[in-house]
């Protein structure tokens, strides 16, 4: 089922008073998310029947024809100003928030709950998002639009309301009411909110309930975003899924991944769990895989603090972030217990750090960080993140050999960026000294020597395409690439903060490149690996993966959660669908 998109297109003023935004510039603006071909249902004036009908677009119903007065939000309104003075606010744009367009303003709650009753595609459909009619002009990139496209077909979670806005929740102070009764209050944006059918008629529900009593005590009739806010705060039980959004794309692009993410767990999955040493005041975290000449090599890194279910971070001793490496050989399992061809390891070996032939200095992190092996040329590499080698305290890129044989870091040497930066993280390796710097749009690089002796990371390849994709704006690097069916397939990742910032929640994608450009061809929808830890609807903070191959039609996912509990996740490859095309 698809999602839907509601609106409203009235005449509302006796004349046009707007120099730029007239009609036909707000028909041109409503077209331009017509030609997407979304499900679009419109509310309409008698006298702008024609004007959409005229339009042609089979994707665009008019849900129905009334006028402004038959609305229940109208007569609502009117009841209550035949009992006492209604005003509108004192700070206001005079010609345009009339009566008229607030009462236009809170009635797209009502047509929601119309829209919903009526069912006209027939496909009882569970999902609804609010537009206003020329909500593209508020739109700049050219991503965005698409990007509605993209969400319609996405399975959203039940019983959710999400709103963008712009400030913080509101509090009701009875004694100083004029930043919710005199002027616009951005706690909710306004012009594009989506939801199940349940919440949308759960809302209208408190409509009828609140929108008098609210006339009522400041006998004022406001903007449809500061009842809102109002109303946000007077009931406990309305929990709106609020996110940071302004009047340009984010209001769009900003909308949480986790309203239409899915797990991997509900897919049927299988994961294993090591027999990882313990090294005291370490705990194992994030594993980078790679096959070579028929071995298959494991290196884990493990870190010195703890991450609560909170995300606070919990250190024995001072809070200096310290890594260690522990190189593992893997085989195959026999054991008869195990539904899949499992790799497990058969050895356990610390790296020495004091192999690195590089001045330490004493930063808030020590070691290598987030290693991924790789193979360059016949030869064992690594690349890792480093602060502790580097002399600013920002993040630079150390790769070397990989000598497990001797369980050294051999050759390391630290690689300079394309520019000036602070931070850098996340190159993914594709062999013969070239690397993925990052992913919007995607840039490929490759080591050359410079004039001070150091060797750089030189742009060669620029691929535009994965701008045109919202969420590519925020993925990172995580695996390396597999050559599977004669293209390179891997795991890329992106997280989302919640609660204020406190805890971030990570998003995985696969990607598809051509083998011999590396020019992106597919993606997959966003999943999480682990649905449920600790009563969580979804798991929340730190879920990555940087190991990563196909075996025997499954796909193996070497992860680790809140920086410790690494396991092993293996799935059928029919189980990720990658069809979405760059």
């Amino acid at each position: 089922m698809t999602l839907k998109f509601i609106t409203s297109f009235y005449d509302i003023y006796e004349e046009e008073f707007e120099v730029v935004k007239t009609t036909p510039w707000r028909v041109e603006r409503f077209c331009e998310i017509a030609r997407t071909g979304v499900d679009i249902g419109i509310f309409v004036s008698a006298s702008r029947v024609s004007l959409i009908e005229n339009l042609g677009f089979p994707n665009v119903k008019i849900l129905k024809t009334m006028e402004l007065m038959d609305t229940w939000t109208f007569q609502e309104y009117y009841k209550v100003s035949s009992e006492k003075q209604i005003e509108l606010p004192q700070i206001r744009n005079i010609p345009k928030d009339t009566v008229e367009y607030n009462l236009l303003m809170h009635s797209k709650i009502e047509m929601m709950a119309i829209a919903i009753s009526m069912n006209t595609w027939g496909d009882n459909s569970t999902h609804y998002a609010w537009m206003d009619f020329n909500l593209s002009h508020v739109l700049r990139s050219s991503s965005t639009i698409p990007y509605l496209k993209y969400l319609s077909t996405k399975n959203l979670k039940e019983n959710i309301l999400t709103i963008p806005g712009c400030w913080d929740k509101y509090t009701i102070n009875e004694t100083n009411n004029e930043n919710i009764t005199e002027r616009i209050h951005w706690r909710f944006c306004g012009g594009f909110l989506l939801g199940s059918s349940s919440s949308f008629l759960e809302f209208f529900k408190l409509y009828k309930v609140y929108f008098g009593e609210f006339m009522r005590t400041y006998n004022k009739l406001v903007w449809e975003v500061n009842f809102w806010a109002w109303l946000e705060a007077k009931c406990a039980e309305w929990k709106p899924l609020w996110y940071a959004a302004d009047h340009n794309d984010s209001i769009i692009c900003n909308i949480q991944v986790s309203t239409y993410i899915y797990s991997l767990e509900e897919k049927g999955v299988s994961y294993y769990k090591y027999g990882y040493p313990e090294i005291d005041g370490f705990y194992p975290c994030s594993a980078s895989y790679l096959e070579k000449d028929g071995r298959h090599f494991l290196n884990t890194r493990y870190l010195n603090y703890w991450i609560t279910d909170d995300s606070v971070f919990l250190f024995r001793g001072d809070r200096t972030i310290r890594s260690k490496n522990i190189f593992s050989e893997l085989v195959e399992s026999e054991n008869p217990q195990h539904q899949d061809k499992v790799l497990f390891p058969i050895c356990y070996k610390e790296l020495d750090y004091n192999s690195v032939n590089l001045s330490q200095q004493n930063m808030y992190s020590l070691g290598i960080e987030d290693i991924r092996l790789y193979d360059d040329k016949g030869v064992l590499k690594f690349i890792g993140t480093t602060v502790g080698y580097w002399f600013t305290g920002g993040n630079r890129m150390i790769i070397g050999d990989y000598n497990f044989e001797e369980c050294k870091y051999n050759n390391a040497e630290i690689i300079q960026p394309p520019g000036d930066t602070y931070v850098e993280k996340n190159w993914i390796p594709i062999g013969d000294d070239r690397f993925i710097y990052k992913w919007s749009p995607l840039e490929i690089g490759k080591l050359v020597n410079t004039e001070n002796g150091h060797r750089k990371l030189e742009i060669q390849y620029i691929y535009p395409q994965t701008q045109n994709i919202v969420l590519f704006n925020k993925v990172r690097g995580s695996t390396i690439l597999k050559e599977y069916n004669g293209e390179l397939l891997g795991i890329v990742h992106f997280s989302e903060d919640d609660k204020g910032g406190c805890i971030r929640k990570y998003f995985h994608m696969m990607v598809v490149l051509e083998k011999e450009t590396y020019k992106p061809l597919r993606y997959s929808d966003p999943f999480v690996f682990n649905k449920t830890r600790n009563n969580l609807e979804l798991r929340k903070g730190v879920e990555f993966c940087i190991g990563f191959t196909v075996k025997d039609d499954k796909y193996l996912f070497w992860i680790s959660e809140m920086d410790r509990d690494p396991s092993l996740v293996v799935i059928n490859l029919d189980k990720i669908d990658i069809k979405n095309i760059f």
